[in-house]
């Protein structure tokens, strides 16, 4: 997922067969629900790497998704973690919007291969807890002053 933009409904369609209270994927599950959903894109990406052309969409606009978004799933619309559905919807509702190629820009997974990634991006799970990304970060900067000498 995230590596192309597809209709908010194919990602509602998509994402029920998840089972997870997160608010993401609650959200997303809600998507085809949204008034106007019919016209509208999504791209299952990261907020993490996610860049806004100026003028590509007004406060109007996400205050009108936010509103009928909380219409739909309640207050869990204010959870952390709505961002990304919002940021999601916004990249690829832009125009010219353009992903990231993978695995050059990707989220850190222990499975994940990063040799051929140029920008990493720690999610909290792997940011804050298990402490991995201070190891990850310990050691690179360990090979870097190593190289440099």
């Amino acid at each position: 997922m995230g590596r192309e933009i597809t209709t908010a409904e194919a990602i509602a369609h998509q994402m029920k067969s998840y089972e997870s209270e997160h608010v993401q994927v609650v959200a997303e599950q809600n998507l085809e629900k949204l008034e106007g959903s019919g016209h509208l894109k999504y791209v299952r990406g990261s907020a993490g790497f996610a860049g806004f052309a100026a003028g590509s969409f007004s406060r109007e606009e996400i205050e009108h998704i936010s509103e009928n978004m909380e219409r739909l799933i309640g207050k869990r619309w204010k959870e952390w973690g709505s961002e990304q559905v919002m940021s999601n919807l916004m990249v690829a509702n832009s125009e010219e919007a353009t992903i990231l190629p993978y695995p050059r820009y990707c989220n850190f997974m222990p499975q994940t291969r990063h040799e051929e990634c140029c920008f990493l991006h720690f999610v909290g799970t792997y940011r804050f807890k298990k402490g991995i990304y201070a190891r990850k970060v310990t050691s690179i900067v360990s090979k870097l002053w190593t190289e440099q000498r």
